[in-house]
């Protein structure tokens, strides 16, 4: 029989000690993460979640026109905070906004790559669901630099008194999606895309440029558009509705503005009504400037702001 090198059985006892040097390597990181976890969710267990709550209440009511009620709130799993029989109401608003349940909290895989993120899920009382989660630059001084959200069979009715619309009823569901990139707070550093689309969409009693409309069927609504870095522009890509009253279709650009009220409408409008609507309508939209052209079409187009939008017949 052979004798074995001596080099050979150093070799395998150096690769034995590596082994299991990397082994203990590998359990202390393993242990020094478990602890910092269950350290950090030991202590957001113990967050005062009713008293910060209660402070927020406060807070926020000091504002005018604004006020939040909670009916119970607490830290859940993973240092989640929730609250339940939520109520918010804004100046602009009609009525309440109110949810049966939310739920925030931290995204710990993004803590530990050291880009800070939230989850955040909204359940309204009227149905649906709203799913939103942002993303910030910085430990020390965080700043928003993403947003994605996502919206499944949200009602109209809600929607439209939430934002304070003047008048009547709109009627129908609406989902969406949208992802947002914020590199600083210039507009032009901004990039992302969005899509919405409604079902059911009928107006009741609503007034539109000095137009009241008893009851319109819009059906389905689709929007898409997409906002280019480096443009400070928003594209409308895709703008249209389809129903049993009424067709429409719309494209153009929004520029953005650092105040966002502020931001440029430059929209052109295509709309061609049908059924009693037509008989309704037309002939006043004809008193008011905007006329079918030879295609059957009324064509407008909508400037100014999106705090002062202006709606005029397209010339030419």
């Amino acid at each position: 029989m052979g004798v074995e090198p001596a080099w050979k059985g150093d070799t395998m006892k150096s690769e034995s000690e590596a082994g299991v040097r990397s082994r203990k390597f590998f359990w202390f990181l393993a242990g020094s993460l478990y602890l910092f976890v269950a350290t950090g969710l030991l202590s957001l267990w113990r967050l005062p979640a009713k008293e910060m709550v209660q402070m927020a209440e406060v807070n926020l009511e000091k504002r005018p026109g604004w006020s939040l009620d909670v009916g119970a709130a607490g830290v859940g799993w993973l240092g989640s905070l929730w609250a339940r029989g939520v109520s918010l109401k804004a100046p602009w608003q009609k009525e309440r906004l109110q949810f049966s349940q939310i739920d925030a909290g931290p995204s710990w895989w993004g803590l530990l790559w050291g880009t800070p993120v939230a989850d955040a899920i909204f359940l309204p009382v009227s149905g649906g669901r709203v799913e939103i989660r942002a993303s910030f630059s910085g430990l020390r001084e965080p700043r928003l630099g993403g947003l994605s959200l996502e919206a499944s069979r949200l009602n109209l009715m809600e929607l439209a008194a939430a934002a304070g619309l003047p008048g009547g009823r709109i009627l129908g569901q609406l989902q969406g999606s949208g992802r947002w990139e914020l590199g600083s707070r210039a507009v032009e550093t901004w990039q992302g895309a969005f899509e919405v689309s409604a079902r059911g969409v009928v107006l009741e009693g609503i007034s539109l440029g000095g137009l009241r409309l008893d009851r319109l069927g819009m059906g389905a609504v689709e929007l898409r558009g997409r906002l280019e870095k480096g443009s400070g522009i928003l594209l409308l890509e895709r703008g249209r509705v389809s129903g049993s009253d009424v067709e429409l279709q719309a494209s153009g650009q929004v520029v953005l503005s650092q105040r966002l009220s502020m931001s440029r409408l430059d929209l052109e409008i295509r709309l061609k009504l049908a059924g009693q609507a037509k008989v309704t309508y037309e002939e006043i939209l004809d008193l008011m400037g905007y006329r079918r052209g030879g295609t059957g079409w009324i064509e407008m187009s909508l400037g100014g702001t999106l705090e002062r939008p202006r709606l005029v017949p397209k010339r030419g």
